[in-house]
């Protein structure tokens, strides 16, 4: 069991811990039940606690989904592996050595994901983050659209029935071989996708979410997790290969649109739905098992700010 606080927020989290799980339903509530006679044996009797989800994982089919993906990723890396460990030729000496000595996270989620479905009973708030950066890169997204399409029924899902994500990636500007396209025709084009994007799969998880209500959930609120870094964004070659010399002041205005895609969602819904935001503002990172450096809000100066704005307007508004 985690808890988990980011700042800054545009509303207040004072009180309030969230839990993130991977476990049963039933271990759930008793950890929720653990978890609140701790904080009343210190003297905190004022704490709402909450829920963290990736996606719609809440949803038991959405989540048997993933979690089928997850056990045939495994098999099928197992398999490669095994393929061509003894023999390798080039340019596969360096993923054996990263799934060598590198421990894969699908392994641990693999099998050990929250399929039961349903939120349980005494959660006051429900969190969840959806960013664009999963379902564009993990290949246990690649249904997802689709998924969520069947299971929510949302409008703004249609376009992507019957899609995968690959498909969808495909459409993008920053996704192909060649050089980096300054054509305003491929900007637009990526902006309108990258907003298609974001309206399905927020629009249907919250929906989702409101069909839980049907189900006895108690949740009298929902936080929104905002996306800020920038590895979603980068340059790509065709094959999902980060780019080199990447266009920084490109790349930072498409994690700003996003940014803007999540707090404007926050302003036109927090009276019915989203009572919070959140967004991480890390430094940059360099993750050693991809090989990838993550550049967080805090190295995007129009990023921060606002988050930063949006942060200060929501502290000082009636």
């Amino acid at each position: 069991m985690e808890t988990a606080s980011a700042s800054p927020v545009p509303n207040h989290l004072n009180h309030l811990h969230i839990i993130k799980f991977g476990v049963s339903f039933l271990v759930v509530s008793f950890l929720k039940l653990l978890y609140l006679a701790e904080l009343d044996q210190q003297g905190l009797d004022d704490v709402r606690i909450g829920v963290l989800f990736a996606g719609a994982m809440f949803n038991a089919e959405f989540a048997e989904d993933v979690d089928r993906a997850a056990k045939r990723f495994v098999e099928d890396a197992d398999n490669s592996y095994q393929r061509t460990v003894h023999a390798p030729t080039e340019s596969e000496k360096a993923w054996i050595n990263i799934f060598t000595n590198s421990r894969l996270t699908t392994y641990d989620s693999a099998g050990n994901m929250y399929t039961d479905g349903g939120i349980p009973k005494g959660f006051d708030v429900v969190a969840f983050d959806f960013y664009v950066s999963t379902v564009l890169f993990d290949g246990l997204y690649d249904n997802a659209l689709d998924t969520l399409a069947h299971l929510s029924g949302a409008a703004a899902c249609h376009p992507f029935e019957g899609k995968t994500l690959r498909q969808v990636r495909s459409q993008l500007s920053f996704f192909r071989d060649g050089p980096i396209t300054q054509d305003p025709k491929d900007r637009a084009s990526d902006f309108n996708t990258l907003n298609a994007l974001f309206q399905c799969r927020i629009e249907a998880t919250l929906a989702l979410l409101d069909a839980q209500k049907e189900t006895g959930a108690t949740f009298s609120e929902i936080m929104l997790i905002g996306e800020s870094s920038n590895n979603g964004f980068l340059e790509f070659d065709a094959k999902s290969n980060v780019e080199h010399g990447q266009p920084q002041l490109l790349v930072e205005a498409r994690v700003l649109d996003e940014v803007n895609r999540y707090l404007d969602f926050f302003q036109q819904h927090k009276s019915k739905t989203v009572k919070r935001i959140a967004f991480f503002t890390f430094d940059d990172e360099y993750d050693r098992t991809i090989q990838l450096n993550i550049g967080g809000a805090t190295n995007m100066p129009s990023v921060l700010n606002r988050i930063f704005d949006a942060a200060k307007q929501s502290s000082t508004a009636p």
